[in-house]
């Protein structure tokens, strides 16, 4: 699969937010069933423009995204069948912040993905997934040294809903980071505590290390992070950075993935930063690798809070079809 995706936000006046991405993406898979072989072949180009609203203490998120494209499916025979792709998704969240440690934070979000009518094996195939939760945090600090440290804890309840598994449960996940100098450590982990979906599973484990000048400054940085099991932050289903795992594999802490990541920024006048990235990711479901990088521009004209994540909107889930706060 190859994607790219360009976007651009603004500050409007005090307390808002609006911005706009556009992606396009190319992919291919080989299927068998029986004695019958084929190619999958789907290309997609979708628009998703977003808005936040912030006061300090509560935030509002809201994007919506739609898409169109073509799958074209190849039989060994020879015989080529197309049909039209959609793409529909959208994203609510609300936080709010109490006495600079608690938290409560709800959101809800859906996506679907259908191809058109007709005759062909390719068409009439719909997959829809949305997904609501309602839930608390813990954020204390403190400082050992010349060493920061902060962790957190979060609770939530959660329904599941649309194709695959569904139902409630409720999500529990907790971190540490510690930063001394320009080295920072972050550690993160999250599981799905109880759910009605009758042997289902969800648990992730993630350490960050990050060498060099944080984010928001000039300088180099390198960072490598190693996960286990499924992803490890409670971020809601939106904004999940990868494609997961296929939907009926199930979760397992044995299944693991290396994420290696150079960047490098540059103070331009008037105090914009102009930064370039790249990544490269390892996964133990084979000897497929794959390769990220781009380049971004912030400043006094659109910067936005660190945590967020508007440019990358896909669903990713072991419950469904792959579709997926903002570090632009």
């Amino acid at each position: 699969m190859r994607t790219g995706w360009v976007g651009v936000d603004r500050v409007v006046r005090e307390h808002w937010l609006a911005g706009v991405a556009i992606a396009s993406s190319k992919g291919g898979a080989d299927w068998q069933a029986g004695t019958v072989s084929g190619r999958l072949e789907t290309s997609l180009t979708a628009l998703h423009p977003y808005l936040r609203w912030s006061d300090g203490t509560t935030s509002v998120w809201a994007m919506i995204g739609g898409g169109r494209g073509s799958a074209e499916n190849t039989r060994a025979t020879g015989h080529v069948g197309t049909s039209n792709l959609n793409l529909g998704l959208g994203l609510l969240e609300v936080r709010r912040r109490f006495a600079d440690r608690f938290g409560l934070r709800a959101d809800a979000a859906w996506a679907q993905l259908a191809t058109g009518t007709g005759r062909e094996t390719v068409d009439g195939h719909n997959a829809a997934v949305d997904q609501q939760r309602l839930g608390i945090d813990w954020r204390p600090s403190l400082r050992v040294g010349g060493v920061a440290l902060q962790t957190f804890g979060e609770a939530s309840a959660r329904r599941d809903g649309g194709a695959g598994q569904t139902g409630a449960g409720i999500e529990l996940a907790g971190g540490l980071s510690a930063v001394g100098g320009r080295v920072r450590v972050e550690a993160q982990g999250r599981i799905l505590a109880l759910h009605s979906a009758r042997g289902y599973e969800e648990r992730g484990l993630g350490v960050t290390l990050t060498f060099g000048s944080p984010s928001d400054e000039e300088g180099l940085s390198l960072s490598v992070s190693p996960r286990w099991g499924g992803p490890s932050a409670a971020s809601g289903a939106l904004w999940e950075e990868r494609v997961h795992r296929p939907r009926h594999e199930p979760t397992s802490a044995a299944t693991w993935s290396l994420d290696a990541q150079a960047r490098w920024a540059l103070r331009l006048p008037g105090g914009r930063l102009l930064a370039w990235f790249g990544s490269l990711d390892r996964s133990s479901r084979g000897w497929g690798l794959a390769i990220r990088g781009g380049i971004e521009l912030t400043g006094r004209v659109g910067q936005v809070e660190r945590g967020s994540k508007p440019f990358e909107p896909r669903i990713s889930r072991s419950r469904s079809a792959s579709l997926r706060d903002s570090r632009s």
